[in-house]
């Protein structure tokens, strides 16, 4: 499995299209996946990184994992930014 943060101008297009890239299974099986962000990317040192986590395991273990990455979402940013998350928002980042 290969994260892609959203910063340093990095792209999932950049592991796929690439024949350097190919070789590896995660890219050979498309297990290649550009990490959420809404303030803050979802894999830096910030509170925002639990919804990483969460992000993380619903992405790579859908059937063991019973949290809602959309629920959660909408309490982390309301709870600790005080901010609403729209259902459109909830749903692009835990896609």
């Amino acid at each position: 499995v290969i994260f892609v943060p959203t910063y340093g101008g990095a792209s999932v297009e950049a592991f796929t299209d690439s024949e350097e890239w190919n070789i590896l299974p995660a890219v050979q099986e498309g297990n290649v996946y550009m990490l959420p962000q809404l303030f803050a990317p979802w894999d830096t040192p910030l509170a925002d990184s639990i919804l990483g986590i969460i992000w993380m395991a619903e992405t790579l273990y859908p059937e063991q994992v019973e949290l809602d990455c959309e629920v959660q979402v909408d309490y982390f940013y309301n709870t600790f930014y005080g901010y609403q998350v729209s259902e459109e928002e909830a749903q692009r980042l835990c896609k």
